[in-house]
């Protein structure tokens, strides 16, 4: 992920991952921030963190934040489709006056982590539908198939480089970045629908050894949209057909836990997540199923 929009860094090749199986799944376990100097220069990247809170610290939340349903649901459905990372952006708006941020639409990346060719393609494309829908970025997300939705040192320190990006790229204005972590297929959890979390980066307490910054939790709202938004069958459409037949993508007809297919844990995830038009929500969940299994 790039939000400079400079090229990205080339690697061998795309990063496309094996099928996990359940033994294969996520062990990583989250620690507190204050446990990172104790692992001095043994820190692994791929370290969890414990995300902490705004009150935990007596502080107050630097800005709202709304979200709206249409972007959480094509969220949701493009990290479930696969059991390797993805990653997309959100676009919004920023009201300077109330701090006040909205995330109205989701715009997933459908390129693999790694793909240095087509990474640039696809942000710019991404880039010029945010300017003709009148949105700026406002953040990103990106999946944990298995794990918890708390961030790495890496994605830690990803996010406070995208949010010196935003305020360098705005002179003295200051622009929020936000990210949020989807674990569609959390390990520890059984829970039908995925877990997720919403989180900014703060500079390290003064002193401390560690350079990696302070995971924050963000409190959002949601506002329910009132139908569908015309693009977004589209591109679930097109997301489902760039992750069919890879090795990584989910066979929605197997089982996720007894009794329950991956289909019926993905259908009753999203419809939390449904519009306010009920002929819509309908019509939608029929959608999922032929675009999933036909």
């Amino acid at each position: 992920l790039n939000l400079s929009l400079k090229p990205a860094q080339s690697r061998a090749s795309p990063e496309v991952e094996k099928p996990q199986e359940a033994n294969d799944r996520c062990h990583n376990t989250p620690v507190k921030h204050s446990k990172l100097m104790d692992m001095g220069k043994h820190l692994d990247k791929k370290q969890l963190v414990k995300c902490e809170t705004f009150a935990s610290l007596g502080k107050l939340q630097p800005y709202s934040v709304t979200m709206s349903t249409n972007a959480l649901l094509l969220m949701d459905f493009h990290c479930h489709l696969t059991t390797s990372e993805v990653v997309g952006y959100f676009g919004g708006k920023w009201d300077p006056a109330c701090q006040h941020l909205s995330i109205l639409q989701a715009f997933p990346c459908r390129c693999r982590l790694g793909d240095s060719h087509s990474a640039p393609l696809v942000e710019e494309e991404i880039r010029l539908r945010m300017c003709n829908k009148g949105m700026m970025l406002v953040g990103w997300y990106h999946s944990h198939p298995y794990c918890q939705p708390e961030p790495s040192v890496r994605d830690i320190e990803c996010q406070m480089s995208y949010q010196l990006q935003m305020k360098n790229n705005k002179s003295s204005t200051y622009y929020p970045c936000v990210a949020i972590i989807n674990s569609p297929y959390n390990a520890g959890s059984l829970h039908t629908e995925s877990s997720q979390q919403m989180y900014m980066a703060m500079p390290p307490p003064e002193g401390y050894l560690s350079d990696v910054g302070v995971p924050m939790s963000l409190k959002y709202s949601t506002k329910q949209n009132q139908s569908l938004d015309e693009e977004l069958l589209p591109e679930m459409r097109l997301c489902a057909e760039f992750y069919r037949n890879s090795p990584d993508w989910i066979t929605f007809q197997h089982s996720w836990h007894p009794g329950i297919t991956f289909l019926e844990k993905l259908k009753t995830s999203l419809s939390g997540k449904s519009p306010k038009d009920k002929s819509d929500s309908s019509t939608f969940l029929d959608f999922v199923q032929h675009v999933l299994t036909t």
